[in-house]
């Protein structure tokens, strides 16, 4: 049986040496659902964390996006998520934030979408994750009786 994987996007080898800063930022998704939580992570982040997250949630700079998530609390990683896939933020700050939140604690992050992993999924889509399985691969499968 032979099965074929396509990858979504361009790799990253195909992204040459601008480390994907040519990609164009995913479409906003609820733009009023993302000022309602970046008002709420305004209030409620610590001061240090606050200070990343304009630049964070809107640049298309990694360093901000990293620099947001490693300053933020684990309770808000999952609001801070939410946040910049509501936005739009543009790859590949989102991808690097996502990828940092959803290894560290992403139960923060299905805590905050209600386990609704229909939109975890769209979250991922729109991080255009490089696909390592291209091409075709052959499978075998076979059976043994015991």
């Amino acid at each position: 049986m032979n099965i074929s994987f396509e990858s979504e996007g361009p790799s990253v080898r195909e992204l040459g040496s601008s480390g994907g800063q040519n990609l164009p930022p995913h479409k906003p998704r609820n733009i009023l659902k993302g000022i309602y939580l970046e008002h709420f992570l305004g209030k409620n982040l610590p001061t240090d964390a606050k200070k990343y997250l304009k630049d964070g949630l809107y640049g298309h700079d990694v360093g901000s996006a990293i620099s947001l998530v490693r300053s933020t609390p684990d309770d808000f990683l999952g609001p801070v998520a939410m946040a910049a896939y509501y936005l739009g933020m543009p790859n590949p700050a989102y991808r690097e934030l996502f990828r940092i939140v959803w290894l560290n604690n992403s139960g923060s992050l299905m805590g905050a979408l209600n386990a609704d992993f229909g939109r975890a999924r769209r979250m991922i889509k729109a991080a255009r994750f490089e696909n390592p399985l291209k091409g075709e691969i052959q499978i075998y499968r076979g059976y043994s009786r015991d």
